[in-house]
């Protein structure tokens, strides 16, 4: 009596179901068969264990205090700090520039880092709109290294890509305000600001700027993998978007 109540109870879709999983289990343990019997496993595992393993040092080595360290330093550890903060140059490069040359113009925003002006940079007579990243007052000598060494990974590391945020300069000589940034200005804001404008508003054209924004974020990454950088700070206010019309 208690089958027959239980097999009434049973749809034949929850029958169908029943046999489905189990004919996807049976499959899936004749293919492990088939693997193991070949060799084949072995092979995957041998591919896999290393990339396994890498992911383990790599969580590892980033969490707790040092992985907060490296957080706040932009992702640099402290050997990286020093070697790129003293970096020095047989040639002082094209990308040097006096105070002279910067005209702050306004202040956009304040981190807890650094201040943040929109600027204009008289490079060889010509002014050209930038960001200008300066050091907060009262500065001490660590954030002056480590602003330096930010100017010299971008100088001697980084490079031009169309993708990835302009490095045009800095002024480096002793003065009072420490070393100052100089960086592609992006009138759009960040990408924050721009789907917060756009999220009431959705269009053709805003659907196939994502689209650019997306593939052209990852044309970015792409370059900066070649050049051995990792990038660990990808939020959306570290992000800034170039409309295409």
């Amino acid at each position: 009596a208690a089958e027959r109540q239980v097999s009434e109870n049973l749809t034949t879709g929850g029958i169908a179901g029943i046999v489905v999983a189990i004919c996807l289990l049976l499959l899936f343990a004749v293919f492990i068969l088939v693997m193991w019997r070949t060799g084949r496993l072995r092979k995957v595992e041998a591919v896999v264990a290393p990339i396994r393993n890498t992911i383990r040092r790599r969580r590892d080595g980033n969490t707790g205090a040092i992985g907060y360290k490296q957080y706040t330093t932009g992702g640099y550890d402290q050997d990286e700090i020093y070697m790129y903060g003293e970096y020095a140059y047989e040639k002082e490069p094209d990308w040097h520039f006096r105070m002279e040359d910067v005209t702050l113009d306004i202040l956009l925003k304040t981190g807890r880092f650094a201040m943040i002006y929109k600027a204009t940079l008289n490079k060889h007579g010509k002014p050209k709109e930038c960001v200008a990243k300066t050091l907060r007052d009262g500065y001490s000598d660590e954030d002056k290294v480590l602003m330096k060494a930010k100017i010299n990974f971008f100088g001697a590391k980084v490079g031009e890509h169309p993708c990835v945020l302009g490095f045009f300069g800095a002024v480096v000589a002793e003065q009072s305000m420490g070393p100052i940034m100089l960086l592609e200005y992006c009138e759009n804001g960040t990408l924050k600001d721009w789907l917060t404008d756009h999220q009431r508003a959705v269009s053709d054209d805003v659907i196939e700027n994502l689209y650019r924004f997306s593939y052209d974020i990852t044309r970015g990454m792409v370059y900066l993998a070649s050049k051995d950088v990792c990038f660990i700070r990808m939020f959306l206010f570290n992000l800034c978007p170039l409309e295409h019309k």
